[in-house]
């Protein structure tokens, strides 16, 4: 069988300013995010996961090292595939369930990004809402639960790439 999906590290910080921090274990409060964490808040990008491949690939056509928690992420995945998700499909972290409300940047953030010199394209960025609270750790598994429906955000994914990942 193949493995599931884990949480190699779970990162906060408190300024909106990237990187985030390695912090053992967090509490993600329902529709909010992760609580001690900037970037959390009502809205459809409560909770940022990005995962370690992405980092690699980073590191291998950037040549530059990419350390946990620099790309913004909260939750640093391994054998998660962004490409598989759609936007309302549920994941359960340890007791916590997410909803996928973003695949990938939206023109803002990109923007904001460049400014900051983080160019990179983080195409693999899965963003969540909460929608069941509690704490996630590092080693939790992550269980793709079935798909719903729901209305497409106009956060960024285009027909094309709705397309690309059904």
């Amino acid at each position: 069988s193949r493995r599931m999906p884990k949480v190699l590290a779970v990162c906060a910080s408190r300024s909106r300013k990237i990187p985030k921090h390695i912090v053992g274990v967090g509490f993600f409060e329902r529709d909010y995010g992760l609580v001690g964490d900037a970037n959390a808040g009502p809205g459809p990008n409560q909770v940022a996961l990005i995962g370690i491949e992405t980092h690699r690939k980073l590191r291998r056509n950037e040549r530059v090292p990419i350390d946990v928690g620099e790309l913004g992420e909260n939750l640093l995945t391994q054998g998660l595939n962004s490409r598989r998700l759609r936007l309302g499909t549920r994941l359960r972290v340890g007791d916590v369930v997410l909803e996928v409300s973003q695949l990938g940047l939206d023109n803002r953030e990109r923007a904001e990004r460049l400014v900051l010199g983080k160019g990179e394209r983080l195409d693999d960025v899965v963003y969540c809402i909460v929608r069941r609270e509690g704490y996630i750790k590092a080693g939790d598994k992550i269980e793709v639960l079935k798909y719903r429906e729901v209305p497409h955000h106009d956060a960024g994914v285009s027909k094309d790439e709705v397309h690309r990942i059904q």
